[in-house]
Protein backbone atom coordinates (compact mmCIF):
# COMPACT_ATOMS: atom_id res chain seq x y z
CA UNK A 1 0.00 0.00 0.00
CA UNK A 2 1.48 3.36 -0.99
CA UNK A 3 1.48 6.31 1.35
CA UNK A 4 -0.19 9.57 0.30
CA UNK A 5 2.14 12.44 -0.54
CA UNK A 6 -0.32 15.02 0.79
CA UNK A 7 -3.03 14.96 3.43
CA UNK A 8 -5.79 17.31 2.34
CA UNK A 9 -7.62 19.12 5.16
CA UNK A 10 -10.94 20.97 5.01
CA UNK A 11 -12.03 23.41 7.69
CA UNK A 12 -15.70 23.87 8.58
CA UNK A 13 -15.57 27.26 10.22
CA UNK A 14 -12.92 29.96 10.22
CA UNK A 15 -13.60 32.05 13.28
CA UNK A 16 -11.21 32.30 16.22
CA UNK A 17 -10.69 28.52 16.45
CA UNK A 18 -10.46 27.92 12.70
CA UNK A 19 -7.95 30.71 12.25
CA UNK A 20 -6.00 29.31 15.21
CA UNK A 21 -5.87 25.89 13.54
CA UNK A 22 -4.62 27.52 10.33
CA UNK A 23 -1.95 29.51 12.21
CA UNK A 24 -0.75 26.48 14.16
CA UNK A 25 -0.48 24.25 11.12
CA UNK A 26 1.47 26.96 9.31
CA UNK A 27 3.72 27.69 12.31
CA UNK A 28 4.49 24.00 12.92
CA UNK A 29 4.32 22.75 9.34
CA UNK A 30 7.92 21.52 9.07
CA UNK A 31 7.78 19.52 12.30
CA UNK A 32 4.31 18.11 11.57
CA UNK A 33 5.21 17.04 8.06
CA UNK A 34 8.48 15.51 9.24
CA UNK A 35 6.68 13.49 11.92
CA UNK A 36 3.90 12.39 9.58
CA UNK A 37 6.14 11.73 6.60
CA UNK A 38 3.73 13.57 4.31
CA UNK A 39 2.68 17.08 3.39
CA UNK A 40 -0.32 18.81 4.99
CA UNK A 41 -2.48 21.12 2.93
CA UNK A 42 -5.60 23.01 3.97
CA UNK A 43 -7.38 22.99 0.64
CA UNK A 44 -10.90 24.21 1.48
CA UNK A 45 -12.41 26.43 4.16
CA UNK A 46 -16.13 26.85 4.73
CA UNK A 47 -17.23 30.13 6.32
CA UNK A 48 -20.62 31.48 7.30
CA UNK A 49 -19.98 34.87 5.67
CA UNK A 50 -17.32 35.09 2.97
CA UNK A 51 -17.42 38.90 2.97
CA UNK A 52 -16.32 39.10 6.63
CA UNK A 53 -12.79 40.37 7.26
CA UNK A 54 -10.48 37.89 8.98
CA UNK A 55 -7.10 38.18 10.66
CA UNK A 56 -5.57 35.43 8.54
CA UNK A 57 -4.87 35.76 4.83
CA UNK A 58 -5.50 32.57 2.92
CA UNK A 59 -4.96 31.77 -0.76
CA UNK A 60 -7.68 33.00 -3.08
CA UNK A 61 -10.40 30.54 -3.92
CA UNK A 62 -10.22 28.24 -0.91
CA UNK A 63 -12.89 30.02 1.17
CA UNK A 64 -16.53 29.33 0.40
CA UNK A 65 -19.96 29.35 2.02
CA UNK A 66 -20.67 25.96 0.40
CA UNK A 67 -20.12 23.15 2.92
CA UNK A 68 -20.15 20.55 0.12
CA UNK A 69 -16.71 21.82 -0.94
CA UNK A 70 -15.36 20.20 2.22
CA UNK A 71 -17.81 17.50 3.27
CA UNK A 72 -18.60 16.03 -0.15
CA UNK A 73 -15.20 16.61 -1.72
CA UNK A 74 -13.49 13.26 -2.36
CA UNK A 75 -10.09 14.98 -2.25
CA UNK A 76 -10.52 16.02 1.41
CA UNK A 77 -9.00 13.47 3.81
CA UNK A 78 -9.63 15.21 7.14
CA UNK A 79 -12.58 17.43 8.05
CA UNK A 80 -12.06 19.80 10.98
CA UNK A 81 -15.45 20.76 12.41
CA UNK A 82 -14.83 24.18 13.95
CA UNK A 83 -18.31 25.69 13.74
CA UNK A 84 -19.65 24.90 17.18
CA UNK A 85 -23.23 24.18 18.10
CA UNK A 86 -25.17 21.04 17.35
CA UNK A 87 -27.35 21.96 14.38
CA UNK A 88 -25.39 22.38 11.16
CA UNK A 89 -22.27 20.92 12.81
CA UNK A 90 -24.10 17.66 13.50
CA UNK A 91 -25.47 17.41 9.96
CA UNK A 92 -22.06 18.03 8.38
CA UNK A 93 -20.22 15.72 10.78
CA UNK A 94 -22.68 12.92 10.01
CA UNK A 95 -22.24 13.44 6.27
CA UNK A 96 -18.45 13.43 6.51
CA UNK A 97 -18.36 10.31 8.70
CA UNK A 98 -20.82 8.50 6.42
CA UNK A 99 -18.34 9.05 3.59
CA UNK A 100 -15.56 7.50 5.66
CA UNK A 101 -13.73 10.76 6.30
CA UNK A 102 -11.72 11.48 9.42
CA UNK A 103 -13.43 14.19 11.46
CA UNK A 104 -11.67 16.25 14.11
CA UNK A 105 -13.72 18.38 16.50
CA UNK A 106 -13.44 20.01 19.89
CA UNK A 107 -17.17 20.70 19.92
CA UNK A 108 -18.12 19.62 23.45
CA UNK A 109 -21.85 20.09 22.92
CA UNK A 110 -21.79 17.95 19.79
CA UNK A 111 -19.85 15.18 21.52
CA UNK A 112 -21.97 15.28 24.70
CA UNK A 113 -25.30 15.18 22.87
CA UNK A 114 -24.42 13.00 19.87
CA UNK A 115 -21.08 11.36 20.60
CA UNK A 116 -22.38 7.79 20.76
CA UNK A 117 -24.21 8.14 17.45
CA UNK A 118 -21.19 9.72 15.75
CA UNK A 119 -18.88 7.03 17.13
CA UNK A 120 -21.19 4.34 15.72
CA UNK A 121 -21.19 5.98 12.29
CA UNK A 122 -17.38 6.19 12.32
CA UNK A 123 -17.03 2.61 13.57
CA UNK A 124 -19.19 1.27 10.71
CA UNK A 125 -17.04 2.96 8.09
Amino acid sequence: MSKKNTISIGLLGFGVVGQGVWKNIEKNRIALEYRLGTQLKITQIVVKDSSKARDVDVPAGICSEDSARVVDNPEIDIVCELMGGTGKALELTRRALNQGKIVVTANKALICEHGEELFEIARRK
